[in-house]
């Protein structure tokens, strides 16, 4: 058996590298194999593995959404893959493909590397995990592919780890015509600062560049290490959002931000709840949702000035703003506080206001705190 190696589909020992060609779709479940049949016994497979009798069950709340292909609630046969097995999935050139499989995690016995001798021209995309400074139990994700600012392909951390021997739902989508590809973990979008968010080259962002360019199909998915994998599945579109995976609970909602809103964004619902912010705006997922924005563009509502002056015996407020970052088809309020504690709103913005980024209030009560918000 080949040693463990810190690469696959997810896997220290596992890696789905992906060749181009030509139509079809794939569904590998192993239930109908016996225990102990040998990988190519399978129509389409080849290399080295065995059909293994065993259950499992997979990490994640199926209630946050992952993409639900599973044959059975409990299965019980897995592949045990013992050192490179390929299954044949040609797609149509030119079409999005979804690759989606069960893969359990088995950590590496040396740093992440392809096995001498592996050919690396026809790889598309390669998942694995490397090696945790200071631990046997933990691995860390990485992607084989170009970085997001041009270059020759490279192993890029993923910035996330995962427990050894658990078992997770790992999907690619193609997207051809752009040479990118979007990684989910358990349903859910795999970001870092190398992929491509909400770009305008692609639909629903968080999308990876190809290691190897001009590939039009996929050809083949490949694992190679010591790992085991469950429930593949290999299907294509005519469109990359026909072909992304079906999350559940698509309709509700996260933290007050839609979920449909969180798909077409191409994050996770985590990083909503969590108040992350993705760009260099200092906004939150969920004022980025709030203020019609795309979570990475880099915009920013807020306040650029204020000044205070009498205005026919008046106390007037003027405010200015950027413009620019005015959406349209939103209703931009200002409002006003004297301790913070409750707010009244003072005027809404008239589409000429938000164009000229500027507007004035006359403060007729007791007022010590203004503030701008957008109203969806």
């Amino acid at each position: 058996m080949q040693k463990k190696r810190a690469f696959g589909l997810m896997t220290a020992a596992g890696c789905a590298l992906f060749a181009a060609s030509a139509t079809g779709a794939v569904s590998d479940s192993f239930e109908n194999q016996a225990n102990g049949d040998a990988v190519t016994t399978i129509t389409g497979w080849e290399g080295y593995g065995t059909v293994t009798a065993a259950t499992y069950a997979g990490a994640g709340d199926s209630t946050v959404g992952r993409p639900i292909v599973q044959s059975s609630a409990n299965p019980a046969n897995i592949l045990t893959v013992e050192g490179r097995v390929t299954r044949t999935a040609a797609t149509t050139a030119n079409n999005a493909a979804t690759v989606d499989m069960m893969v359990q995690i088995a950590l590496p016995d040396d740093d992440l590397a392809f096995p001498s001798g592996t050919t690396t021209t026809d790889i598309q995309i390669a998942v694995g995990v490397d090696k945790v400074s200071g631990s046997d139990t933990i691995g860390a994700l990485k992607a084989w592919c170009k970085p997001r600012a041009g270059g020759d392909p490279a192993w890029i951390d993923l910035g996330v780890t995962y427990a050894k021997d658990t078992w997770h739902r790992v999907s690619f989508t193609f997207d051809y015509v752009n040479q990118l590809c979007q990684i989910r973990v358990d349903g859910e979008p795999v970001i870092t600062a190398n992929g491509i968010l909400a770009a305008g080259s692609t639909v629903n962002g968080a999308w990876y560049k190809l290691a190897t360019a001009n590939k039009t199909a996929l050809a083949s998915v490949q694992i190679i290490g010591s790992t085991s994998i469950d429930d593949l599945l290999v299907s294509e579109a005519a469109t990359v959002a026909a072909a992304l995976p079906v999350l559940q609970d698509a309709s509700g909602t996260t933290a007050g931000v839609p979920n449909t809103w969180i798909e077409e964004q191409g994050i996770t619902r985590a990083q909503v709840t969590d108040g992350q912010v993705l760009d260099d705006s200092g906004m939150t997922v969920a004022n980025k949702y709030a203020a019609g924005f795309d979570v990475a563009d880099g915009k920013k509502f807020g306040v650029k000035t204020m000044t205070l002056a009498d205005v026919n015996n008046t106390p007037t407020a003027t405010i200015t703003f950027d413009a620019a970052n005015v959406k349209s088809g939103y209703t931009y309020v200002l409002s006003t506080s004297t301790d913070k504690s409750t707010w009244s709103d003072a005027t809404t913005l008239t589409a000429e206001q938000a164009a000229a980024g500027t507007v004035s209030v006359p403060l007729d009560a007791p007022v010590k705190y203004l503030k701008l918000k957008v109203v969806r």
